[in-house]
C-alpha cells in the first residue's frame, strides 16, 4: 500500500527551513553507499546543496520513499518530512514578536 507522507498535511505557505543537525551525518553514509548517481542519493544531496529543506525536496523524498526498499533511506526521508511539518506546525502556533 502506497502512502503519501504529505497527503493529509496541508497548511501555510512553505517557509525557509534549515537542515537539522542530524541530517548531514545520516545522509552522508547513505549517499556514499548508494553512489552519487543513485536517485535517492541525488535527492538527499539536493537538500545538502541547497542548505535548506524546500517543499519540492520533501515531495521528492516522499515519492522515492514510497518506491524504495532501502530502510535507512526511508527512515531518513520520514524523519526529514516529519521534522519539516513539525517545525512548520510550531511556527504557526508561536506568535511572532514584533519589536
Amino acid at each position: 500500500m502506497s502512502t503519501k507522507l504529505k497527503f493529509t498535511l496541508k497548511g501555510p505557505d512553505w517557509p525557509e527551513l534549515s537542515i537539522p543537525d542530524w541530517y548531514k551525518e545520516r545522509a552522508a553514509p547513505i549517499i556514499e553507499r548508494l553512489g552519487a548517481d543513485h536517485p535517492e542519493s541525488k535527492a538527499l544531496q539536493k537538500i545538502l546543496d541547497a542548505g535548506k529543506i524546500e517543499e519540492a525536496a520533501v515531495d521528492e523524498l516522499d515519492d522515492l520513499a514510497n518506491k524504495s526498499g532501502n530502510v535507512p533511506f526511508i527512515m531518513l526521508a520520514v524523519d526529514t518530512v516529519q521534522h519539516s511539518f513539525t517545525t512548520i506546525m510550531m511556527m504557526t502556533l508561536i506568535p511572532l514578536q514584533v519589536a
